[in-house]
């Protein structure tokens, strides 16, 4: 398990949107992200913070700078169990019922 102060990040700027082109510079910032839970003070917590910027053009929203892990561990690098509950991981016959009764 990779612990949340090991991971290592670099940050790409986006310079235009990745769906149609259109210059970033001209993009409203829309809000901010942090790279954990902000609960109800967000301006109350410490850590890294990119800009939710939303595509003028086409109203794509995007983070910029984007954060791109070092490694594909420093960021998916933690197991299930720690962020989905447990009732996620059992099993259910009838889960596909429908699905199955309308391929057939």
């Amino acid at each position: 398990m990779v612990e949340e102060n090991k991971k290592r990040y670099f940050f790409e700027e986006v310079v235009a949107c990745e769906m149609c082109g259109d210059d970033s510079f001209k993009h409203k910032i829309k809000g901010f992200r942090l790279n954990k839970s902000i609960g109800l003070s967000p301006k109350k917590r410490d850590g890294i913070a990119v800009a939710v910027k939303k595509c003028s053009n086409c109203a794509l929203l995007y983070s910029s700078p984007q954060p791109i892990p070092f490694d594909i561990q420093d960021h998916y690098g933690i197991p299930p169990e720690s962020y989905w509950r447990g009732e996620y991981f059992k099993w259910d016959r009838e889960y596909f019922k429908n699905e199955i009764s309308k391929a057939k």
